[in-house]
């Protein structure tokens, strides 16, 4: 009997444990630049639709949110700016790259580090050194 209680007892800390991580998650996520840049160029809908993600817990989501804003954000960049972003992001020629291409070079850079041990901040993309199960960027 007493087994069975500590085991219980250690299952719930375990659930309890998980949330809290899932929570700090999303925590870090609202926390980080490009959320907060996402959130001020978001509609009424889309920052609905944020609050709802984070409601629902859903870390996934939360990065596809941020990503799609901020994928509107860079094409109101000017080439030298995205130019500033490709060279933080180690993008090869990108002196050369049209805007078009600069846009979907920054873009397809980003989704790599998506699922990866990196943030994605305004300043490009930094290796996540705080260890936890909630990597992003951002």
């Amino acid at each position: 009997m007493g087994r069975q209680i500590i085991k219980q007892i250690h299952e719930i800390k375990n659930d309890l444990h998980d949330k809290l991580k899932s929570i700090r998650c999303l925590q870090r996520i609202v926390d980080g630049d490009a959320f907060i840049n996402a959130w001020k160029s978001a509609n009424d809908t889309g920052k609905l639709a944020a609050q709802v993600i984070i409601e629902w817990n859903d870390r996934d989501e939360l990065l596809k949110w941020v990503a799609r804003y901020r994928t509107q954000q860079l094409g109101e960049l000017g080439v030298r700016a995205l130019q500033k972003i490709a060279s933080r992001l180690h993008i090869q020629n990108y002196a050369r790259l049209s805007k078009v291409h600069l846009l979907s070079s920054i873009v397809a850079k980003e989704k790599k580090y998506e699922e990866g041990r990196y943030v994605i901040t305004d300043g490009g993309i930094v290796e996540d050194n705080e260890p936890n199960d909630c990597e992003i960027k951002g």
